[in-house]
């Protein structure tokens, strides 16, 4: 071990260790752990895995030393420098507490590369068992809490998830609580609870969290790469479950302080599921927005939202137009030539564009245009005149997105919202229908039909589908 001419105790975690900051002669500053030899016998093996870890870039306290003092044995770590997240985070925007996230997110992923030994016993073999244990806890407790019945039939109507669930390596306590903020990164600390196991099964401390949902919304579509599957969550459920039903039991030691957290803890997860009715938790947003230059601006992982400014007309032209082509071209083709269908285009839209009522939303994947939203507004309607989305992101959720950042930026006043579709574009015309709008007639020559609803239908449905 290393010479320190400084050792000073850290009394924080929950973790059997002994914890020191020390300094060494040349000012550098490590984290010693020293743990018990009676509780020492998986330290060397959690010292090999953080080595790996380390390996894969991730930034962390990183392993610098391990062996064996008078104490017991002894780990030595990277310092680090910063604040605890649970603290820093709370106090950051929204937009920074949803960056943090989806970065704390994206190093779980890579965490989770590390597969588990390939002699690890069947997943669902073993978490049944321990869900039989944990519910043999709860029935075996003095200490109830209301609603444990629901929590009990979800685990058993669900159990049927566990199989064939794949397994690798967890960092086995990831959550804000050891997390720490150095120099604007996130850095992971406290691998002492390392497994092995189904890799989603990590969130189950995702509960700690949830006090700042854009935080932990972060943390899953970062890592999901905002494409979250539906077992993900079903699963998700049957985890917290789980841990739910064991954490009484587990407080009860520790005295009627951490009984009530748990109790609370308790209600909050009935409650983000609606007694367990609901598999995606209340606090999730799978999108955000926030505010630049007093516009709302949607942001999840690269896509974006954000008004044209007119006087920029020509320089965006070509490419709206392209993206228009390109897709009537698959559904009701002009015949004409793509020159002259663009001027006619060109002269049209830009006409109508010096009404101030008439508005283009770009969308953009990073500073790409990749679609646009053309809309008009009078005293008392909203006219959704075009939407435009390059093919290759069709299916990618913008359209709900889009429609979040839409309601958040025009009047709230509007009564009804019209649109037109074209006859053999039998997308958009499913889409009009999933939004509530009926068909009333035809436009002037009898290529599309004409749509008409009301507005506050429109508000109904982005609330049940969207942020």
């Amino acid at each position: 071990m290393l010479d320190f001419i400084t050792k000073e105790p850290i009394n924080k975690g929950w973790s059997c260790d002994k914890k020191y900051c020390v300094t060494t002669a040349d000012g550098t500053k490590y984290l010693l752990r020293v743990t018990p030899y009676d509780k020492s016998s998986n330290r060397e093996n959690m010292f090999r895995m953080q080595q790996e870890v380390a390996k894969l870039g991730i930034p962390m306290c990183k392993p610098v030393d391990f062996g064996k003092c008078d104490e017991g044995v002894y780990t030595l770590q990277t310092w680090i420098d910063g604040k605890d997240a649970e603290d820093v985070i709370p106090t950051l925007t929204d937009s920074e507490q949803y960056t943090f996230g989806l970065e704390a997110g994206r190093i779980l992923k890579k965490i989770h590369s590390i597969p588990a030994p390939p002699d690890q016993p069947d997943w669902e073999i073993r978490f049944n068992k321990k869900m039989d244990r944990k519910i043999q806890m709860y029935n075996d407790c003095p200490i109830k809490f209301q609603g444990a019945e629901y929590i009990i039939d979800y685990i058993e109507a669900n159990r049927h998830l566990l199989k064939n669930r794949p397994q690798t390596y967890q960092h086995g306590d990831y959550h804000i609580g050891n997390m720490m903020i150095e120099n604007g990164k996130i850095v992971i600390i406290d691998f002492d609870r390392y497994d092995f196991g189904d890799p989603w099964e990590e969130f189950n401390r995702i509960v700690w969290c949830a006090s700042a949902p854009l935080f932990a919304s972060g943390i899953v579509n970062g890592y999901f790469d905002d494409n979250v599957p539906t077992d993900f969550w079903k699963l998700l459920a049957l985890y917290i479950s789980s841990n739910m039903l064991s954490s009484i039991p587990w407080a009860i030691p520790f005295g009627d302080g951490e009984i009530q957290t748990m109790l609370n803890q308790a209600k909050d997860v009935l409650d983000w599921y609606d007694n367990m009715q609901n598999p995606v938790p209340s606090w999730y947003f799978n999108e955000y927005c926030f505010q630049i230059n007093n516009k709302k601006i949607a942001a999840f992982e690269n896509i974006s939202f954000s008004y044209l400014d007119k006087a920029n007309f020509d320089s965006a032209a070509n490419t709206l137009f392209n993206i228009l082509a390109d897709n009537m071209e698959k559904i009701a083709p002009t015949g004409n030539a793509r020159e002259e269908d663009y001027k006619c285009w060109n002269e049209a839209v830009k006409e109508g564009l010096k009404r101030a009522e008439r508005q283009i939303i770009l969308i953009k994947d990073n500073e790409n245009i990749i679609g646009y939203f053309q809309y008009y507004t009078n005293a008392d309607t909203f006219l959704m005149e075009e939407i435009q989305i390059k093919a290759e992101y069709h299916g990618k959720n913008i359209f709900r997105n889009l429609y979040s950042f839409i309601i958040a930026n025009i009047r709230n006043d509007l009564t009804f919202v019209e649109a037109y579709a074209n006859i053999q574009n039998l997308k958009s015309i499913g889409i009009l229908e999933h939004l509530g709008l009926s068909k009333v007639g035809m436009n002037k020559n009898g290529s599309s039909f004409h749509f008409k609803g009301n507005y506050s239908d429109l508000i109904k449905w982005h609330e049940s589908n969207g942020i």
